[in-house]
């Protein structure tokens, strides 16, 4: 057995792990499926890399590289999609590209399995077998990091969009893990092997990196910023108040179907939204504990919705204040009543 092996073996170990610990944490939330499939992709390529470092012959090597392509090949696509769930206000433009480079991915891996346009042959190394890239490569390359570095900017300008975010470790791990795939798998994975040198590769285990530093985030913080809360969404949809989680600045982290018929919209489409000017109270500068504050909801089409609103302030573990979560009961049978007892009593 090669001495590099026991690298991808611990990435792939860690990478599963942490897939499966984040899943675990909340089922139901589909926002962390991008993380999650990162994840468990990231610990098939490694697997592969694992059994191609000790495969008898090239031949056998080639064939696992080219099988682990199902590990790479989404890199791009899966950058974008994981900051697209984390970020407060997503573009719906960027979920339509990473739909298209999604179905990309899909054609270029049935191509990797079958040609050797993107893993042209295994090369002998004192370390095992490295992979010599094909002519289509580097297209398949330069999509990739363009897609990362598209996904790296608009979490950086997230992160600064929201200053709360920035002032603890949690932003610096989450985009020190971004930048772990890029930086590693790019350089050993990418643009060495394009130039004919041949490294230990480092690539699935930047997969693992990232894993490893989101968990590093929920150990000492309680959370991290790149994998999106479960909102006990089961649970929550019997609860007839709208209830909503929401970040320091207002905007609607998740929120649960009681809250959205408040404003006629489908609640996906309300994720992202501010909420400071649909409340004729605003809670949020700065962001106060109320308890069953009388105003009104104001939908944008339809009379204004008298409700009821609490509100609690979110604490990662050292105390620092990340979120609000919100509670509106409707009053308008309240209201209506009490307006028919005034009546009356005249």
């Amino acid at each position: 057995m090669q001495p590099y092996a026991l690298v991808p073996l611990a990435a792939c170990i860690a990478s599963a792990a942490i897939a499966v610990s984040f899943w675990l944490r909340a089922p139901g939330n589909s926002r962390v499926f991008p993380v999650v499939t990162l994840g468990v992709l990231g610990a098939f390529w490694a697997f592969c890399e694992v059994l191609w470092s000790m495969a008898p012959n090239a031949d056998a090597a080639l064939y696992l590289q080219r099988l682990s392509a199902l590990g790479w090949i989404g890199l791009g696509p899966l950058s974008l999609h994981v900051v697209q769930q984390a970020i407060e206000q997503p573009d719906r433009r960027i979920s339509r590209v990473i739909g298209g480079l999604y179905v990309l991915s899909g054609l270029v891996l049935a191509m990797a399995w079958t040609t050797p346009w993107f893993v042209e042959r295994a090369v002998p190394t004192f370390w095992g077998y490295g992979a010599a890239p094909g002519t289509a490569f580097p297209i398949y390359y330069a999509i990739t990091i363009t897609a990362a570095s598209v996904a790296l900017y608009r979490w950086i300008r997230h992160l600064r969009s929201t200053p709360e975010e920035t002032q603890d470790w949690k932003g610096w791990l989450a985009t020190i893990g971004l930048m772990s795939p890029m930086v590693g798998a790019s350089l050993t994975d990418g643009i060495l092997p394009l130039l004919g040198v041949h490294p230990p590769r480092i690539g699935s285990a930047s997969v693992a990196a990232l894993a490893a530093l989101q968990l590093m985030s929920f150990l000492r913080y309680g959370r991290s910023l790149l994998v999106p809360e479960g909102f006990a969404a089961k649970v929550l949809e019997t609860i007839p108040d709208g209830i909503a989680a929401l970040s320091l600045t207002g905007h609607v982290r998740a929120l649960n179907e009681a809250l959205a018929r408040f404003f006629g919209l489908p609640r996906q489409q309300l994720v992202g939204s501010c909420l400071i000017g649909a409340l004729s109270e605003n809670v949020f500068d700065p962001p106060r504990e109320v308890r069953q504050l009388e105003c009104n909801v104001n939908p944008g089409s339809g009379p204004p919705i008298p409700v009821s609103i609490s509100t609690s302030i979110q604490t990662d573990k050292l105390g620092v204040p990340e979120g609000v979560v919100l509670v509106a009961r409707d009053l308008r049978e309240v209201v209506a009543l009490r307006n028919h007892l005034m009546t009356s009593g005249r």
